[in-house]
């Protein structure tokens, strides 16, 4: 991610952050399980033409080290919140993926003064066992178990960088043979990086057995997604492995003020496997807003 600045700030403990660029509306990118800014390479500059973006390594991720800090749902919502007050310093665009899009939700419906609209893309959301994709059901067995989801990691964590991004793309994405070159070169370089980082195992598995955790409290959940009162924005990929797209049609059945989009031909990673078509829809989303506030002024 060349021509971008990086930035850290002291948030109860370091706090990396992409700054984008661009001008006007800030739009805050929230990566998700096992992510970083490095996700959100290929359409930031684009959403750089119309606002400006910042994305957020969260606790325990990227180049965010846990410091103490948990690296749990409720914990990274809580780093989110304070990032939102202190970094921006106004109401912003909050957009999440996968775990950041469960996290957004959450700050949008306990912080709504800090979220002008939420944009959540393919989030974690609880969904019916049957409906769930049996090689993920494995996956995150493996990770909750004591033991095996830290035999699993190391071993993942040994692998050839470039094994383990095909892997992950063809786990997350419909057709991974699709994605921009740059998009699948920008991860193998992330994962030279930082993936045999000591931290980066365990923050992980914190994360990813608390979202096994929060799913399996859906009452808690529906109750958030109740509360939101943002303009918000469902975009869920119709073949998505992860967040079967029947959750996201769940939601979108609970609330029909909100605007969803179920995008085909698309897995659980939108913003990396259509970056043009990703931002004209939040783009073209985001106008849509701005007129009806003109209209009803």
């Amino acid at each position: 991610m060349d021509g971008v600045e990086h930035h850290t700030v002291d948030l109860n403990g370091p706090v990396h952050y992409v700054d984008f660029g661009g001008s006007g509306q800030t739009i805050v990118l929230v990566h998700g399980l096992g992510g970083a800014t490095v996700n959100w390479g290929a359409p930031a500059p684009l959403l750089a033409e119309h606002a400006h973006v910042l994305a957020i390594d969260l606790a325990g991720f990227g180049r965010t080290p846990r410091a103490g800090r948990s690296s749990s749902i409720d914990g990274n919502r809580a780093l989110l919140d304070v990032f939102l007050e202190h970094v921006v310093g106004e109401p912003a665009v909050v957009a999440g993926n996968s775990m950041g899009g469960l996290i957004s939700l959450l700050e949008a419906a306990e912080s709504p003064d800090r979220v002008a609209a939420l944009v959540l893309v393919d989030p974690a959301l609880p969904a019916w066992v049957d409906a769930l994709d049996p090689v993920v059901t494995q996956l995150f067995a493996a990770y909750a178990t004591p033991g095996v989801g830290e035999a699993l990691l190391d071993s993942m964590r040994e692998q050839d960088p470039v094994q383990l991004v095909d892997y992950m793309l063809a786990l997350c994405c419909a057709n991974p043979a699709t994605l921009p070159p740059q998009v699948v070169e920008d991860h193998v370089a992330f994962a030279r990086e930082y993936a045999g980082q000591p931290e980066s195992r365990d923050g992980f598995l914190e994360g990813a057995r608390n979202i096994i955790e929060v799913l399996y409290q859906p009452e808690r959940v529906r109750e958030a997604i109740r509360a939101v009162r943002a303009p918000t924005l469902l975009i869920h990929g119709e073949l998505d492995r992860l967040v079967p797209l029947i959750a996201a049609q769940t939601v979108a059945e609970m609330r029909p003020d909100w605007t969803f989009e179920a995008l085909p031909n698309i897995g659980h990673v939108p913003m990396m496997e259509d970056p043009e078509g990703f931002v004209r829809t939040i783009v073209g989303w985001l106008a849509s807003l701005d007129e009806t506030v003109r209209q009803t002024a």
